[in-house]
C-alpha cells in the first residue's frame, strides 16, 4: 500500500513540474513573439534622434547608429545649402511625433552585405507599434518610393502599390502637380503652383467684386457692372450681391 502511495505522489510531482515548465515556456514564447514583425532578422533598438523624414539615429548595445530608411525619399528639410522643400517640415514633424526620443523600435536591416550606404548609415526598415515606418510615410504622402538599388528591393512592389493610392488621393506631396519626379522633387513646380493659386485667388476676388452691385450710401443710388458710373471713384460705397438686394435696401437704379 505504501508503495502505491509513493508511486502516486511521484507521478503528481512530475505532472506539476511539467505544467510549470509548459507555462514558463509559453510565457517566454509570448514575450519573444511580441517583436516578430517580419520573417527576416530584426532587433530592438531605441530612438536617440530624428534628423528628418527619412533619417534617424538609434542606440543598440550602447552604441549609436545613424539609420536611413530603405526605398523611401522625403523632401529635404536640413540639407546644407538647400532651403526646406515643400512638405519637408511636415514629414519631419510627423516622424518626430511618431518617434520621440526613447521610443523602442524594431530594426530590419537591408540584405546582408548591403546594410550600409557610403555615409555609413544603416539601411533599414523601421517598425514602431507593429507598423513599418517606411510604408506609413508613403501611405501618408510624405515620401516617394526612391533610391532603388538592388538587392535592397525586398518590399518594392508593395511600396509602389501604396504610392499609387497616395498619388490617386493627392496626399501631401502628390497634391502639387509635377512636384514629385523620378529623381526627386521639382521645387519650381511647387513654386509655380503656389503663384498660380495666388493669382487665381486674386482674380476671383476681383471678378467677384466686379460682379457685385455698387451702391452710394449718400444718394441711395446703385450702379450695375458695365454702367456709365460703375467705375467712377466714389466715397461711401456699399456692395450688394444682386439688384434685388439693393432695391430691398431702399436703393434705386442709376439712370445711366
Amino acid at each position: 500500500m505504501k508503495k502505491w502511495l509513493s508511486l502516486l505522489l511521484t507521478l503528481a510531482l512530475l505532472t506539476g513540474c511539467s505544467d510549470v515548465d509548459s507555462s514558463s515556456s509559453s510565457k517566454t514564447n509570448e514575450v519573444e513573439n511580441k517583436n516578430i514583425v517580419s520573417e527576416y532578422p530584426t532587433y530592438e533598438a531605441t530612438v536617440e534622434k530624428v534628423t528628418d523624414g527619412d533619417t534617424l539615429t538609434i542606440s543598440y548595445k550602447n552604441k549609436q547608429q545613424r539609420v536611413r530608411l530603405l526605398l523611401v525619399d522625403t523632401p529635404e528639410s536640413v540639407k546644407q545649402g538647400v532651403d526646406p522643400q515643400p512638405f519637408s517640415i511636415e514629414a519631419s514633424n510627423f516622424v518626430k511625433e511618431l518617434l520621440p526620443i526613447g521610443t523602442k523600435v524594431i530594426i530590419e536591416p537591408g540584405v546582408e552585405g548591403h546594410e550600409y550606404d557610403k555615409y555609413n548609415r544603416l539601411l533599414a526598415y523601421v517598425y514602431v507599434n507593429g507598423e513599418m515606418l517606411n510604408k506609413t510615410l508613403i501611405r501618408e504622402g510624405f515620401a516617394r518610393v526612391g533610391f532603388i538599388y538592388k538587392p535592397n528591393t525586398r518590399y518594392l512592389d508593395e511600396f509602389l502599390k501604396i504610392q499609387d493610392e497616395a498619388k490617386l488621393n493627392k496626399k501631401n506631396i502628390w497634391s502639387i502637380k509635377g512636384y514629385v519626379t523620378e529623381k526627386g522633387y521639382n521645387v519650381d513646380a511647387a513654386t509655380n503652383a503656389t503663384m498660380n493659386t495666388t493669382n487665381q485667388s486674386e482674380n476671383n476676388s476681383s471678378r467677384n467684386q466686379q460682379e457685385k452691385i455698387k451702391g452710394n450710401t449718400n444718394s441711395k443710388i446703385y450702379h450695375v457692372p458695365g454702367g456709365k458710373y460703375y467705375d467712377t471713384p466714389m466715397k461711401n460705397i456699399i456692395w450688394f450681391d444682386s439688384v434685388k438686394e439693393a432695391e430691398q435696401a431702399g436703393y434705386r437704379a442709376s439712370k445711366e
